[in-house]
């Protein structure tokens, strides 16, 4: 995991250098120093310093603190230390605890800036009508001003929120080693979908709209209000694109983690079964071993059941297997070995905790499968979207080609030259959309 540190040293002498302590819990003697960069002789600096324990074994505690030295050379360097500070490298377990929370506090965030969003084209159609049909009267002006850059002003606090809680998922995964490059690289991309929510643009308008709305030209703040509702309702499209994509990659990321807690019960079952064959481990102590284990297989099957669920919810919902036969076997391979364990037959018991580990292997390949599967459908998709977005712009190309050779015969007094300007206006549309 990453932490982020900034602090202010300084000294009368000057400072000669800084460094970076840490230990684990379980080993205070071993104590790992790591030299920080600074300014020699300085009097007072700042420094930054960002410490990567993503290499520790999950669980474990850290204790960390800095030492600076100073640069006295008459009496002899002298040090001072830091407040002693510990962290827990959180398990795997906890980690996607973490993240599931933040997926849901997103959704919600995303959710009722969509209810916000409605809110503040329902005011703008408001307005309009008054335009159309009132005069309205100072007060009344600025009431409405006022409401609608409340409004907005409240929009935009959720967006930041939701933009900070998708740079914390991030954080998050990029902490975790065992995430694959791919998985990074979509949430890095959701970042920036969320980041680029509100550009300068949408709040340029809304200055402008304060500005009109000061002078108060009935015309241009008609137009203007058109065009915010237009980018309200883009925003309102892109929150809801971006929260499928955050859905859809939580889906198969949970996936993943399934595949993975497979892999790692299949591991532990092949230790037992292996102990159980050495005589390393008594009846009594085997049995509740095997019982734990399979509670870990049933939590990790209801993990499955909800990630379906979390599927059904998707608008473009991706191929996912029930896999409920396969679990069947499993569970009663594991029940009969536990079943075997408790009667004393330590030798029918290691049979069928090796046929458990051969169905684990069995149904986390097949859900491997399941998941190139939607990769190969999903990338197939965007080759094809792509050639109908390269086609589009052919086209396009061609009728601007055409445009600019008709355009170079009229002159701006012929009724052509309007016609090649809504054209040319409607091209800039069109590509807008591509």
């Amino acid at each position: 995991m990453i932490q982020y540190y900034k602090g202010i040293i300084k000294d009368d002498y000057g400072l000669s250098k800084l460094v970076f302590k840490y230990f684990t819990e379980d080993k205070k003697d071993s104590v790992y120093t790591i030299p920080l960069q600074i300014s020699a002789n300085s009097l007072s600096q700042e420094f930054y310093y960002v410490s990567d324990f993503s290499h520790s074994k999950p669980g474990t505690v850290l204790n960390y603190y800095f030492e600076v030295f100073d640069n006295d050379a008459v009496s002899g360097h002298k040090s001072t230390k830091s407040t002693l500070s510990s962290i827990k490298v959180p398990t795997q377990d906890e980690v996607r605890k973490m993240d599931a929370e933040i997926s849901k506090d997103i959704e919600k965030d995303v959710n009722k800036s969509i209810q916000i969003d409605k809110q503040l084209k329902k005011e703008i159609e408001t307005l309009q009508q008054k335009l159309l049909n009132q005069n309205i009267s100072s007060y009344e002006k600025n009431q409405m001003m006022n409401q609608l850059q409340e409004k907005h002003n409240e929009l935009l606090k959720m967006v930041n929120e939701i933009s900070q809680q998708n740079q914390k998922k991030n954080e998050l995964l990029q902490n975790q080693s065992e995430q694959n490059a791919e998985m990074l690289e979509k949430q890095k991309e959701i970042e920036k979908l969320m980041n680029s929510l509100m550009d300068d643009e949408f709040k340029k308008m809304l200055e402008e709209y304060r500005k009109m709305m000061e002078k108060f030209d009935k015309d241009k703040i008609f137009n203007l209000t058109n065009d915010m509702k237009v980018s309200y309702d883009e925003l309102e499209k892109q929150l809801d694109r971006n929260l499928e994509l955050l859905k859809r990659m939580d889906v198969e990321k949970n996936i993943q983690n399934t595949i993975d807690k497979l892999d790692e019960l299949k591991q532990k079952q092949d230790e037992l079964a292996k102990k159980v064959e050495n005589n390393e481990i008594s009846k009594d102590e085997a049995a509740q071993k095997q019982e734990d284990l399979n509670k870990q297989k049933d939590q990790l099957q209801q993990d499955y059941k909800n990630t379906l669920q979390k599927n059904e919810e998707l608008q473009k919902k991706m191929d996912m297997k029930p896999f409920d036969s396969e679990f069947a076997k499993l569970s009663q391979a594991m029940s009969q070995s536990l079943q075997q364990m408790k009667e004393g037959s330590k030798s029918k018991s290691k049979k069928e905790m090796q046929e458990s580990s051969k169905e684990m292997q069995d149904l986390s390949e097949k859900m491997n499968a399941m998941m190139q599967n939607n990769k190969q459908k999903e990338n197939a998709e965007d080759m094809s979207q792509l050639k109908q977005i390269l086609d589009n712009i052919l086209t396009l190309s061609f009728k601007q080609e055409d445009l600019m050779k008709n355009s170079r015969k009229v002159n701006s007094s012929d009724p052509t030259y309007i016609a090649n300007l809504n054209e040319q206006v409607k091209q800039i549309d069109d590509f807008a959309i591509i």
